[in-house]
């Protein structure tokens, strides 16, 4: 598995931030299949949440992600859903780094300090 940016990472991310993703994608385990883990959740002052987080594709195909609904939960309540038009391909044996940004009408009240689920499905 390594760890791949997006182009439009790779021209802005700040060296401080590529260090402290590639440190945070070492201490994760291996996936052998498709899977989202949180990286860092903060809530904005407007009620939004942006979400970053690693999407691993342990897979041997490519992935792509392009209508996709996210949806946040802790301990199966819903922190955030939202519907995102993305044109995002993780490569095989992969784990790429995403923000996703929820503005404020797709969010609840909760505590996002606490252990987030991800969910992330496809649309058509």
């Amino acid at each position: 598995m390594k760890l791949h940016f997006h182009p439009v990472w790779e021209q802005t991310l700040p060296s401080k931030g590529r260090a402290e993703l590639t440190a945070a994608f070492t201490a994760m385990p291996p996936s052998h299949s498709f899977n989202a883990s949180p990286y860092l959740i903060k809530r904005k002052r407007n009620g939004g949440i942006v979400a970053t987080i690693f999407l691993q594709n342990g897979t041997a195909y490519p992935i792509s992600l392009d209508h996709v609904q996210v949806q946040l939960e802790q301990q199966k309540k819903r922190l955030a859903q939202h519907n995102f038009d993305e044109s995002l391909i993780i490569p095989p044996n992969s784990t790429m780094p995403w923000s996703f940004v929820f503005p404020p009408e797709s969010t609840e009240d909760g505590d996002i300090s606490e252990l987030i689920t991800i969910s992330i499905d496809l649309l058509k």
